[in-house]
């Protein structure tokens, strides 16, 4: 399951993945993302420490393709995964799968630490 929000106040988009995750919700959520105003770089925080992958490893090199035909902006992408070490490894997977990425990648065991690491300059 997908769930994605916009919070204005702070800039941030907040995307909640859950559940069995196929990477077409995946790919659906990081249009969202893409396809916000943020009025500067951009900032989010991925939800995803209760992701169940639903697709093989190999699929996720996919969405490096939607980042490129999305034109990623530049800014941070925080990926909560907890203590979920094969969720971290599909992040990292996917990071590691192009070296021109416009935005900073980090993944994160808590949510505060995310919050704290894309509100910083």
């Amino acid at each position: 399951m997908y769930h994605g929000e916009y919070d204005s106040s702070t800039g941030v988009f907040y995307a909640t993945l859950s559940g069995d995750v196929t990477v077409e919700e995946l790919a659906e959520s990081l249009r969202v993302c893409f396809d916000q105003d943020y009025g500067g770089p951009m900032k989010s925080i991925w939800r995803i420490s209760d992701m169940q992958i639903n697709f093989a490893l190999a699929d996720a090199t996919q969405l490096a393709a939607i980042f490129q035909a999305g034109g990623v902006r530049s800014g941070k992408m925080a990926f909560v995964s907890g203590d979920q070490g094969f969720v971290k490894s599909v992040v990292e997977t996917v990071r590691s799968s192009r070296s021109d990425w416009g935005t900073d990648w980090q993944t994160f065991e808590n949510e505060e630490d995310a919050l704290q690491w894309v509100n910083q300059s």
